[in-house]
């Protein structure tokens, strides 16, 4: 399969691109870095930015995964470059159920699915919790333990 994952530079992204390459499929990076693991190939541009997201030949990949789509205007970007034969993964986030107590995130993220819901892209939604690991670049357990102190 050919796979595109949007953002994937960090630790999720890392570990993905990794057992995605190791299961024989083509992967591409899109990310601001430019950065990547070895095996898969890097598009560097900035996904607010329409001229970069045009570096991006959507209709060649089966698959989509969008680790970092947090702002309407980020979305407004690609919903009409994303075919409808494409499957679209977009990884939201548990804050969607608590939206207004994690404030512009949760807003923000539960406003991307409603909009998703109005397209016809063949969408699926993941709703991680916080991500905890080895490598991981945000101290969020660390956090939550000290709010519990």
């Amino acid at each position: 399969m050919n796979i595109l994952i949007i953002g994937g530079n960090r630790f999720v992204g890392k570990q993905l691109s990794k057992e995605l390459v190791l299961d024989d499929n083509k992967v591409d990076v899109f990310n601001r870095s430019g950065t990547g693991i070895s095996d898969v190939n890097i598009i560097q541009g900035d996904r607010n930015n329409e001229v970069d997201l045009e570096k991006i030949n959507f209709k060649k990949y089966d698959c989509v995964v969008d680790m970092c789509l947090y702002l309407s205007t980020q979305f407004n970007l690609i919903k009409d470059l994303i075919p409808t034969k494409v499957n679209y993964i977009f990884v939201s986030s548990i804050a969607v159920y608590y939206a207004e107590s994690f404030g512009e995130y949760g807003i923000e993220k539960k406003n991307i699915e409603e909009l998703l819901k109005k397209t016809d892209i063949n969408y699926k939604i993941v709703r991680p919790s916080y991500i905890v690991g080895k490598g991981t670049h945000r101290p969020r357990l660390g956090y939550f333990i000290d709010k519990l102190r």
